[in-house]
């Protein structure tokens, strides 16, 4: 219930209103990400009347992680590690607290969960049926977020030794890979019609970087440290490695390391291998000893406090401007609502005026990286003029110049943006 209650409380961030104006505009795919994020938003709609409360069905959906993993600590954990177990999950400030911000980390931790569930059920018992749902929640992920190839990647290792391959063999592949392939079908059908513009996008996202940039691992590490802690990486590290805890190892550690080596070639962001930390939690459960167990969860608990301070009296914290998003274009809800057309220079900025005012607000296409808007009709003006909200020090892209669009107009109506008036001659 206090989960509910924050989100319902909380801004969306630009990236939530990014996917709520999906939302807006059902489809099977998008350019960015898969498109289930999307479809959990649009479940929110009847509850918009209550402050945030768009956020309530995906982070209901995220309260079901638990009860997934729970019959594989039955089996794995004694009880009172499953207990610590649950104590690591929801202090952790990704699963915790983290677990109110709607990003598509959310239902791909949801589906990775039930992938893994149903993996366990079938090494115990290997039937078709169990490894067709391993498929299917492994299609699911992939309409969820691209990252959960990871899962049978991580797995990969295994089949190195033989008995691995006689579990994991033809009975196991084909109704697996059969299911998996109907799951992800959207997404596969909506890349098909596009050129596979949105697998290229994101592998191209991940590895982009052209010259190596120490900041880029530095920071995912430290990234990881913090949200993880070292005592819990290192008790997950040293667990027992009987069946359940080699496959935990491997799809815990997997991600860990498939993000440290990317962080060598482009920024990573923190959150990427979110889907993780229950298997890291589980292993960590079962040696994490006293003083490791209590320095881990007081510290997540300060700093969850320290996020809840900032989040609340955001005036008073030097922020990151990231984190300022939610708060910075409240005074600009308004502006929509007038007349000639509003148009924005970035994908945030227009994703949360739409979401603030209730009218739709377009990224001007052709302005700054391509992204969704640039696929919609409705970001190139259909009229004589338009309003262009933009970043200090922008210019109207040559496409638009070429064209006989001139900004006739500038006004500042807040710090660091730029509203313009722009005109056909």
């Amino acid at each position: 219930m206090i989960k509910l209650a924050i989100a319902a409380i909380l801004p969306l961030s630009a990236d939530e209103a990014y996917y709520w104006v999906w939302s807006h505009k059902l489809d099977i795919g998008y350019y960015d990400h898969p498109p289930f994020i999307a479809w959990l938003f649009a479940l929110g709609h009847p509850l918009e009347f209550f402050g945030h409360a768009v956020r309530w069905p995906a982070v209901l959906l995220a309260h079901l992680v638990p009860w997934i993993w729970w019959p594989v600590l039955e089996k794995y954990l004694p009880p009172g590690k499953r207990l610590l177990w649950a104590f690591l999950f929801f202090l952790c400030p990704l699963t915790g607290l983290g677990g109110i911000v709607l990003t598509p980390d959310l239902p791909l931790l949801v589906f990775w969960s039930l992938a893994l569930r149903s993996l366990f059920h079938y090494l115990e018992e290997p039937r078709p049926r169990t490894a067709a749902f391993f498929g299917w929640w492994l299609g699911l992920g992939f309409c969820s977020k691209y990252h959960i190839v990871l899962l049978p990647l991580s797995l990969a290792p295994l089949l190195l030794k033989k008995d691995w391959r006689d579990r994991l063999g033809p009975r196991f592949f084909i109704p697996a890979f059969a299911m998996g392939l109907l799951g992800c079908l959207p997404v596969l059908l909506w890349n098909l019609q596009r050129d596979f513009l949105s697998f290229r996008f994101q592998l191209g996202h991940g590895l982009s970087g052209h010259e190596f940039r120490w900041q880029w691992p530095a920071e995912y590490l430290l990234g990881q440290l913090v949200l993880l802690t070292p005592a819990v990486l290192w008790a997950a590290w040293r667990a027992p490695r009987n069946r359940t805890g080699t496959v935990l190892l491997f799809t815990a550690f997997g991600p860990l390391l498939f993000f440290a080596l990317t962080s060598l070639r482009a920024s990573t962001e923190i959150n990427w291998p979110a889907m993780a930390y229950p298997g890291v939690f589980a292993l960590a459960a079962f040696a994490l000893g006293t003083w490791g167990r209590r320095l881990s969860l007081a510290f997540w608990v300060v700093l969850q406090l320290a996020i809840f301070a900032a989040l609340g009296f955001p005036e008073k914290f030097h922020l990151h401007e990231k984190i300022l998003e939610p708060y910075r274009f409240l005074s600009l809800r308004e502006l929509p609502k007038q007349e000639p057309p509003l148009f924005a220079s970035s994908y945030q900025m227009a994703s949360s005026l739409w979401y603030l005012s209730k009218v739709p607000v377009y990224k001007l296409a052709g302005m700054n990286r391509f992204d969704m808007y640039d696929l919609w009709g409705e970001s190139t003006p259909s009229g004589q003029s338009f309003r262009l909200l933009t970043e200090e020090g922008k210019t109207l892209p040559e496409i638009y110049s070429g064209q006989g669009w001139r900004v006739i107009r500038t006004t500042s109506p807040a710090p660091g943006l730029e509203l313009w008036e722009v005109r056909r001659e």
